[in-house]
């Protein structure tokens, strides 16, 4: 089966067949040769025959596929491993990727998906937007690879991959391969967290950026009023029974885009 995460593989030159092959690029090969700054016929020679890529291609290689850091550092041993000049090298890098192999494996059992976060890993889900935007975005069907998000956010590959590695880890994404899909859902975060503030200022930020490439579809409203107090809560509520009526017509709508409502509602 194609489409499998590096780990899976025991040979370099296998995984970089298959992850061409459902690149969905044109000319596969031909992207990769541009790449590595070589010869298409070189990049036959060394997937067909006996020949080795480089260290240095292999560093650029991980850049082509967008590798993680995980994900680099195990591709960089099965080329190490397949350069081996001894046994007893060969053997000391088969053991290097058997201990990473089993160390996932360990991660994976272990883990149990949570409705909410701890401390440390809400630190790092709410530090970026990036986090929580691809967390929703492999709900939709044409979002489910790490190329298709990168092109859409305008961010790279190599970001990409290691937003999807920690939401793997704690369970907010499911792999299939090279193909993503939502793990749980729904995230809370109390009111009194510390990363509340950090939360809001992301999206703000990013509604900010959205007023920059105005589309028909957005929706920007900024109104400063002078009102009495009781009136002020009455609009609060009103806001409090919107959110609520929103929440009835997202939870059964299909998946099909991604959109961010902020509503800014306080006293000055």
């Amino acid at each position: 089966m194609k489409n499998r995460p590096v780990f899976e593989y025991p040979n370099y030159k296998k995984y970089i067949s298959d992850r061409l092959d459902s690149s969905g690029l044109r000319g596969p090969r031909s992207k990769l040769a541009e790449h590595l700054r070589c010869q298409v016929a070189y990049i036959s020679q060394v997937l067909n025959g006996k020949l080795h890529f480089s260290l240095e291609h292999a560093m650029l290689v991980n850049q082509f596929f967008g590798h993680s850091s995980e994900e680099a550092h195990y591709f960089m041993l099965l080329i190490h491993e397949a350069r081996a000049g001894s046994e007893v090298l060969k053997l000391y890098y088969s053991g290097q990727l058997r201990e990473v192999r089993e160390k996932r494996d360990f991660v994976a059992h272990r883990l149990k998906v949570k409705k909410s976060l701890s401390e440390p890993n809400q630190a790092i889900y709410y530090g970026s937007w990036i986090f929580a935007a691809i967390h929703m975005m492999v709900m939709v069907p044409q979002f489910r690879t790490k190329r298709a998000i990168s092109e859409y956010l305008g961010i790279p590959l190599k970001s990409v991959s290691e937003a999807i590695e920690f939401l793997i880890s704690v369970g907010l994404i499911i792999s299939d391969g090279d193909v993503y899909r939502i793990g749980a859902a729904r995230m809370h975060l109390d009111p009194s967290s510390p990363m509340i503030s950090k939360h809001h200022t992301n999206w703000r930020l990013r509604a900010v950026h959205a007023l920059d490439r105005p589309l028909k579809e957005d929706l920007h409203f900024t109104s400063v009023a002078s009102l009495s107090e009781r009136d002020a809560a009455r609009i609060r509520t009103m806001i409090l029974e919107f959110l609520e009526k929103r929440e009835e017509i997202v939870r059964p709508s299909k998946d099909e885009v991604i959109f961010c409502l902020g509503i800014d509602f306080y006293k000055i």
